[in-house]
This record gives C-alpha cells, sequence and structure tokens, in this order.
C-alpha cells in the first residue's frame, strides 16, 4: 500500500502554493501568496481577503465582488466611486478599466495593504485612482464629496471592525451619496451579529436589497439608497444586457438571489 501511496504522490500535480510577501504591521501580517494560476491576498489568519487570476487579471476572482458589481445595474453610470477598505484593489480596478471617466478614492487603514496591492495586483497608480492611508471611520465625517457608488469593505484579520458596521457610519455615508447614488457593503453571514447588521442597513437606507453570494451561508451584499422606487427585476434584467465592462460578469444568475429588504427587517 505504501508504494502505491509514493507512485500515485509521484504522478499527481501538486496544488502548491508558496509565500511571495509579507509583511507585519502593528498586530497584522499582510502575506501575498501564489499557487497556480492565482494569486491571493491573506492575512493573520490564512484566510483568503483578494484574489487575482494571472491568465485573466481584469476577472473578479472571488464571489463577492463579483456580486457587488451588481450596483452597475443600479447605477449605470457611475462618475465618482468611494472605497473604505481596499483589499487587493480588485474592485477600483476592475472599474478603473471598465470606466474610463471614472474618479475613485479608497480610504484604507493599512499602508502594507496599499503597497501589497500596487506591487502584485495591477493596482494602477493613476490620477483617477486614489489612496488615502487613514482610518476610515476617522476620515469618513471629513469627507465633502458626493459619491454615486459607496463600497464598504473593511474586513481585517479578525472579522469587519464594529465600530465600521454601525448606524452612525452608515448614516454618514448616506449624507456622501449622490442623486441616484448607492451604498454597497459586504457582510459575513455566520457571525452573530449579521441579522442586527441587515437591520441597520434597512434602518437607515430608505430603500435596501442584499444578495446572498453562496446559497446558505457565505458573504451577503447589502446595496442601500435614499431615492426610490426600487427597480423591478425586468428593468435589472434589462440593464444586465445592455452593461459592459472589462470582463463578463453573470448578472442574470446573481440577479435569482437579490431580495428587498422589507418592513420586518425595519
Amino acid at each position: 500500500m505504501s508504494v502505491l501511496k509514493s507512485l500515485w504522490s509521484s504522478l499527481r500535480s501538486p496544488q502548491q502554493e508558496r509565500l511571495l510577501w509579507e509583511r507585519r504591521w502593528h498586530n497584522e501580517t499582510v502575506q501575498v501568496w501564489e499557487r497556480p494560476g492565482r494569486r491571493e491576498l491573506r492575512f493573520s489568519n490564512h484566510i483568503i481577503q483578494s484574489a487575482l487570476t494571472l491568465a485573466n487579471p481584469d476577472h473578479l476572482a472571488l464571489r463577492y465582488p463579483q456580486h457587488m458589481m451588481l450596483a452597475l445595474l443600479l447605477c449605470p453610470n457611475p462618475q465618482r466611486a468611494l472605497h473604505l477598505g481596499l483589499g487587493a484593489g480588485s474592485i477600483p480596478t476592475f472599474l478603473h478599466r471598465s470606466f474610463p471617466k471614472l474618479q475613485q478614492l479608497a480610504i484604507e487603514l493599512n499602508p502594507k495593504v496599499v503597497e501589497a496591492a500596487h506591487l502584485f495586483f495591477n493596482l494602477p497608480q493613476d490620477p483617477r485612482i486614489e489612496v488615502r492611508i487613514a482610518d476610515a471611520y476617522e476620515a469618513v465625517p471629513d469627507l465633502t464629496e458626493n459619491f454615486d457608488l459607496i463600497f464598504l469593505d473593511t474586513f481585517n484579520a479578525t472579522g469587519t471592525p464594529e465600530r465600521m458596521n454601525s448606524e452612525a457610519v452608515l448614516s454618514t455615508l448616506r449624507e456622501c451619496l449622490a442623486p441616484g447614488g448607492w451604498a454597497v457593503g459586504n457582510a459575513w453571514s455566520m457571525v452573530k451579529t449579521f441579522p442586527e447588521s441587515r437591520k441597520r442597513w434597512a434602518r437607515v437606507f430608505p430603500y435596501a436589497m442584499q444578495v446572498n453570494t453562496q446559497p446558505k451561508y457565505g458573504n451577503v451584499v447589502f446595496f442601500g439608497t435614499l431615492d426610490g422606487p426600487l427597480p423591478k427585476r425586468n428593468q435589472l434584467r434589462l440593464q444586465a444586457s445592455q452593461t459592459r465592462t472589462v470582463a463578463p460578469l453573470n448578472f442574470r444568475e446573481m440577479l435569482g438571489r437579490l431580495v428587498v429588504l422589507g418592513e420586518a427587517e425595519r
């Protein structure tokens, strides 16, 4: 049996991964790992935060950023976008290439995350993408600009900082929306605070929806706006057929899990 195991091990192609880069900032370790066909940003707990498909760098490799792009059906021609939390910069890079006139601001606490995004994940050095190294909790109240799209994705090694998930922060972001603008938030459904997070989005935004990125548990993306009414599903399907991005997205499959946050959530 041991001979057979040895033979099998020698024949199969190992899915090896290697650590390309590692930096420590305060109590958090930022790592870049590479395995066949893919590069990943991870933090101290080794959970994958962002990923890049090496053969197709324009493709959004993870499901949750793909689902956050449903915002493009709600706001088809964004002029300004705000990102709270940069990660590997996959969404800013995707939007930068899809919308040549879009201006973006990203606020990221960890300077090593910014360094990794530029060195290993193709985040453009371009005047249309401004990256501020700052605490988003402190920086958001000082913002004077209005944004068509606001992406809230401030995950670290221990999850989302609770204060960034507060009603006060969501209310401040609501005031930063341009007319017709949308806030988009990434959440994790397997934490005990998730039901309250969903209720907060429904309380803060008069019109709110959510989409599960997996059939059961995992990332959930919230969408909120001040301006109604919410678009009908057939309107969104039509917009999906008309939306063009640098890499295709399966909007129709995502729309099948999009639900309105109803009165029971308020």
